[in-house]
Protein backbone atom coordinates (compact mmCIF):
# COMPACT_ATOMS: atom_id res chain seq x y z
CA UNK A 1 0.00 0.00 0.00
CA UNK A 2 1.44 3.32 -1.36
CA UNK A 3 1.30 5.95 1.52
CA UNK A 4 2.52 9.69 1.34
CA UNK A 5 5.36 10.55 3.20
CA UNK A 6 8.41 13.24 2.00
CA UNK A 7 10.27 13.03 4.87
CA UNK A 8 12.23 9.92 6.32
CA UNK A 9 13.33 10.72 10.13
CA UNK A 10 12.44 6.95 11.18
CA UNK A 11 13.60 3.72 9.25
CA UNK A 12 16.73 3.64 10.47
CA UNK A 13 15.12 2.64 14.05
CA UNK A 14 13.17 -0.12 13.05
CA UNK A 15 15.89 -2.65 14.06
CA UNK A 16 15.80 -1.07 17.72
CA UNK A 17 12.07 -1.15 17.51
CA UNK A 18 11.73 -4.36 16.35
CA UNK A 19 13.94 -5.80 19.29
CA UNK A 20 12.29 -2.99 21.98
CA UNK A 21 8.44 -4.51 20.66
CA UNK A 22 9.48 -8.20 21.89
CA UNK A 23 10.28 -7.02 25.03
CA UNK A 24 6.47 -5.74 25.63
CA UNK A 25 3.45 -7.20 26.57
CA UNK A 26 0.40 -6.40 26.24
CA UNK A 27 0.48 -3.78 23.61
CA UNK A 28 -2.96 -2.23 23.46
CA UNK A 29 -2.18 1.18 24.52
CA UNK A 30 0.12 3.71 22.39
CA UNK A 31 0.80 7.22 22.59
CA UNK A 32 2.80 9.31 20.51
CA UNK A 33 3.83 12.64 21.16
CA UNK A 34 4.81 14.02 17.67
CA UNK A 35 3.83 12.38 14.89
CA UNK A 36 4.80 14.32 11.55
CA UNK A 37 3.33 12.65 8.70
CA UNK A 38 3.08 9.39 10.60
CA UNK A 39 5.44 7.08 9.31
CA UNK A 40 6.34 6.30 13.11
CA UNK A 41 2.52 5.72 13.68
CA UNK A 42 1.85 3.07 10.27
CA UNK A 43 5.08 1.39 11.68
CA UNK A 44 3.35 0.71 14.61
CA UNK A 45 0.25 0.17 13.94
CA UNK A 46 1.47 -2.77 10.69
CA UNK A 47 4.48 -4.28 13.62
CA UNK A 48 3.55 -3.64 16.89
CA UNK A 49 -0.07 -2.77 18.07
CA UNK A 50 -2.04 -5.87 19.53
CA UNK A 51 -5.64 -6.71 17.81
CA UNK A 52 -8.32 -4.68 19.47
CA UNK A 53 -5.57 -1.49 20.71
CA UNK A 54 -5.63 1.63 19.92
CA UNK A 55 -2.76 4.48 19.57
CA UNK A 56 -3.06 7.97 19.99
CA UNK A 57 -1.12 10.81 17.70
CA UNK A 58 -1.16 14.23 19.41
CA UNK A 59 0.48 17.30 17.06
CA UNK A 60 -0.57 20.59 16.48
CA UNK A 61 0.58 19.95 13.13
CA UNK A 62 2.57 23.46 13.13
CA UNK A 63 6.32 22.30 13.28
CA UNK A 64 8.26 23.70 15.67
CA UNK A 65 11.53 25.94 14.95
CA UNK A 66 13.70 23.50 13.00
CA UNK A 67 10.84 23.66 10.11
CA UNK A 68 9.86 25.89 7.44
CA UNK A 69 6.35 26.85 6.59
CA UNK A 70 7.06 24.71 3.54
CA UNK A 71 7.36 21.86 5.28
CA UNK A 72 5.04 21.98 7.25
CA UNK A 73 2.24 22.40 4.35
CA UNK A 74 0.24 19.41 3.82
CA UNK A 75 1.81 17.10 6.57
CA UNK A 76 -1.82 17.11 8.55
CA UNK A 77 -3.83 15.94 5.33
CA UNK A 78 -0.93 13.42 4.77
CA UNK A 79 -0.64 12.49 8.12
CA UNK A 80 -4.40 11.29 7.90
CA UNK A 81 -4.33 9.60 4.82
CA UNK A 82 -1.10 7.58 6.01
CA UNK A 83 -2.96 5.88 9.06
CA UNK A 84 -6.50 5.87 7.41
CA UNK A 85 -4.38 3.53 5.37
CA UNK A 86 -2.42 1.83 7.64
CA UNK A 87 -5.78 1.10 10.10
CA UNK A 88 -7.67 -0.09 6.80
CA UNK A 89 -4.96 -2.50 5.91
CA UNK A 90 -4.34 -3.62 9.21
CA UNK A 91 -7.88 -3.83 10.84
CA UNK A 92 -8.50 -4.66 14.35
CA UNK A 93 -7.07 -1.54 15.82
CA UNK A 94 -8.25 1.82 16.09
CA UNK A 95 -6.41 5.37 16.07
CA UNK A 96 -7.28 9.01 17.06
CA UNK A 97 -5.66 12.20 17.21
CA UNK A 98 -5.21 14.97 19.06
CA UNK A 99 -4.43 18.29 17.62
CA UNK A 100 -3.65 20.35 21.02
CA UNK A 101 0.32 21.19 22.54
CA UNK A 102 1.55 17.99 24.03
CA UNK A 103 1.17 19.01 27.50
CA UNK A 104 -2.53 20.35 27.45
CA UNK A 105 -2.98 16.82 25.77
CA UNK A 106 -1.08 14.78 27.84
CA UNK A 107 -2.76 16.71 30.83
CA UNK A 108 -6.63 15.88 29.85
CA UNK A 109 -5.15 12.00 29.23
CA UNK A 110 -3.67 12.06 33.08
CA UNK A 111 -7.11 13.37 34.30
CA UNK A 112 -8.79 10.83 33.22
CA UNK A 113 -7.00 7.93 34.04
CA UNK A 114 -5.53 6.75 31.04
CA UNK A 115 -2.55 4.50 31.37
CA UNK A 116 -0.26 3.69 27.95
CA UNK A 117 2.16 0.42 27.35
CA UNK A 118 4.13 2.79 24.96
CA UNK A 119 4.55 6.63 24.74
CA UNK A 120 6.71 7.76 21.92
CA UNK A 121 8.20 11.54 22.31
CA UNK A 122 9.55 12.86 19.33
CA UNK A 123 7.03 16.51 19.54
CA UNK A 124 8.90 19.65 20.42
CA UNK A 125 12.95 19.46 20.41
CA UNK A 126 13.06 22.44 23.23
CA UNK A 127 14.92 21.18 26.37
CA UNK A 128 11.99 22.63 28.51
CA UNK A 129 9.42 21.03 26.18
CA UNK A 130 11.12 17.72 25.97
CA UNK A 131 11.79 17.40 29.60
CA UNK A 132 7.40 18.49 30.59
CA UNK A 133 6.79 15.68 28.04
CA UNK A 134 8.82 13.75 29.93
CA UNK A 135 7.39 13.75 33.25
CA UNK A 136 3.94 13.59 31.55
CA UNK A 137 4.59 10.40 30.04
CA UNK A 138 6.38 8.89 33.55
CA UNK A 139 2.79 10.02 35.07
CA UNK A 140 1.00 8.42 31.29
CA UNK A 141 3.06 5.13 31.29
CA UNK A 142 2.02 1.90 33.63
CA UNK A 143 4.51 0.24 35.16
CA UNK A 144 6.45 -2.13 33.16
CA UNK A 145 5.09 0.12 29.88
CA UNK A 146 8.33 1.77 27.91
CA UNK A 147 9.18 5.38 26.70
CA UNK A 148 11.36 6.07 23.94
CA UNK A 149 12.58 9.72 23.06
CA UNK A 150 13.97 10.18 19.90
CA UNK A 151 16.57 12.74 18.59
CA UNK A 152 18.42 11.99 22.12
CA UNK A 153 21.98 12.83 19.83
CA UNK A 154 20.32 15.25 17.83
CA UNK A 155 23.11 18.65 17.45
CA UNK A 156 21.20 21.16 15.65
CA UNK A 157 23.69 23.87 15.78
CA UNK A 158 21.60 25.52 18.55
CA UNK A 159 21.91 26.60 22.18
CA UNK A 160 22.25 23.53 24.33
CA UNK A 161 18.97 23.87 25.81
CA UNK A 162 17.37 23.52 22.57
CA UNK A 163 17.98 20.16 22.40
CA UNK A 164 16.39 16.89 23.70
CA UNK A 165 19.23 15.34 25.48
CA UNK A 166 19.71 17.96 28.13
CA UNK A 167 16.16 17.15 29.36
CA UNK A 168 15.96 13.70 29.10
CA UNK A 169 19.24 13.15 30.82
CA UNK A 170 17.66 15.63 33.53
CA UNK A 171 14.38 13.53 33.25
CA UNK A 172 16.55 9.67 33.88
CA UNK A 173 18.83 10.92 36.63
CA UNK A 174 15.50 12.62 38.80
CA UNK A 175 13.69 9.45 38.04
CA UNK A 176 16.28 6.99 38.20
CA UNK A 177 14.89 4.74 41.26
CA UNK A 178 11.94 4.42 39.34
CA UNK A 179 12.81 3.83 35.74
CA UNK A 180 15.13 1.56 34.07
CA UNK A 181 17.11 2.67 30.84
CA UNK A 182 17.01 -0.22 28.17
CA UNK A 183 18.59 1.12 24.87
CA UNK A 184 20.83 4.51 24.58
CA UNK A 185 21.42 5.56 21.41
CA UNK A 186 20.13 8.23 18.66
CA UNK A 187 17.17 7.44 20.44
CA UNK A 188 16.47 6.73 24.31
CA UNK A 189 14.10 4.14 26.00
CA UNK A 190 13.21 3.28 29.58
CA UNK A 191 11.12 1.29 31.42
CA UNK A 192 8.84 1.80 34.30
CA UNK A 193 10.02 -0.02 36.84
CA UNK A 194 8.00 1.87 39.91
Amino acid sequence: MDYEFTQDWFSWNEPTWEAMFKELTPRKKFLEIGCFEGRSTVWLIENALEDGGFIVSVDTFEGGFEHSPDTMRGVMDRYTKNVAKAAEKRGKVHTGVIMQPSHVAMATQMHQGVQYDFIYIDGSHSGPDVLSDAIMAYHLCRVGGMIAFDDYLWGNPHDLIERPKVAIDCFVNLFAKKLKPICVGSQFWVQKTA
